[in-house]
């Protein structure tokens, strides 16, 4: 068994996980999207969603946005900005669209909002997988 099988236990987009986040991602024309309602179990603060949360979700849709074209990768390195308090129990909607692709670098950046406000923005550095 490889470190990257999957399992559908993905904290992240698992189905089978029963405290995961559930995401469900599809595929757009320059990366990913996916709407997540985060429920209060997921706040920091009282009734806003903790920021490990937030960087979770931005770092799931541009990893999904990644392997979606065709490219299996694992973060490398992960920059988020936090614009404003995400509220728990509202929909956020976050896209992902990769920038460059070189050798095994990509490039990709996502974007969160809620109530039609950005609130959260990342940039990551994934690592391409490849077969040994």
């Amino acid at each position: 068994m490889s470190t990257f099988d999957r399992d559908d236990y993905c904290f992240a987009c698992g189905p089978r996980n029963p405290i995961g986040l559930k995401l469900q991602i599809q595929k757009t024309d320059e990366g990913a999207k996916t709407v997540f309602i985060p429920r209060k179990e997921y706040q920091g603060f009282h009734k806003v969603l903790h920021g490990g949360i937030t960087a979770t979700l931005l770092d799931e849709v541009m990893v999904w946005a990644a392997f979606l074209h065709g490219y299996p990768v694992a973060t490398a390195k992960l920059e988020i900005t936090f614009r404003r308090p995400i509220a728990v129990e509202t929909p956020i909607t976050a896209y992902a669209r990769l920038l460059d692709i070189r050798d095994r670098r990509i490039h990709a950046e996502a974007i969160a909002e809620q109530n039609g406000k950005k609130v959260a923005q990342a940039r990551a550095i994934l690592a391409r997988i490849t077969s040994k």
